[in-house]
């Protein structure tokens, strides 16, 4: 079971890390555009701020500078959070779901904290962090001792020797058999000393 997680987790990590990316590359042309109307709105705002410009759209302007500027820093922690995405699977997979976990929510954290908007970009990582929560305390069988080539070579050896003896007992009920059907005495008084000990 806990394997079974282990492997969804690390099928949207990588859904994730790949819809990541795309978001990236698609809105990394709106970064670029977005950096010059930065640019541009920062130099309105300060003539504004100076009373040369228009006062009455001061506010606007602010707010559309603190959202352009929220987006612009966005997009770059979509590249970084598909590369974290990536790791925080492979973690889960090798056996560490918590460390795992740990990587995947910081993959979805940081575009998210600066732009709601980019859990568009990234809505597989939750729910990647999700099941790796679920790995995390899923209890895994426990691991099978390997055994070294000299025990095996001991439990081979311990087998030939079984079956030697098991063949030597057998060559010997045989013989027994034999000198019974034939009627020799020295098999029966064995077989009274035997029983009396």
């Amino acid at each position: 079971m806990n394997l079974a997680f282990r492997i969804i987790t690390l099928s949207l990590a990588i859904l994730g890390a790949i819809v990541s990316l795309v978001g990236f590359f698609a809105l990394r042309s709106k970064m670029l555009e977005d950096k010059e109307k930065i640019a541009l709105t920062k130099a309105l705002y300060e003539l504004a701020r100076s009373g040369k410009g228009d006062q009455a759209k001061l506010a606007e302007m602010e707010s559309e500078l603190r959202a352009a500027e929220r987006v612009v820093t966005a997009v770059p922690y979509l590249l970084v959070g598909s590369v974290m995405a990536l790791v925080g699977g492979v973690l889960a997979m090798c056996r560490f779901p918590s460390c795992g976990a740990v990587w995947i929510f910081l993959s979805f954290l940081g575009p998210l904290v600066l732009n709601v908007r980019s859990i568009v970009c990234t809505f597989f990582l939750p729910l990647a962090f999700l099941t790796c929560m679920v790995a995390c305390f899923v209890p895994s069988p426990a691991p099978t001792a390997r055994r070294s080539r000299r025990d095996r070579d001991d439990d081979r050896d311990y087998r030939d020797d079984d079956r030697d003896y098991r063949d030597d007992r057998d060559r010997d009920d045989r013989d027994d058999w034999g000198r019974r059907d034939r009627g020799d005495d020295r098999y029966d008084d064995r077989r009274r000393r035997d029983r009396d000990d």
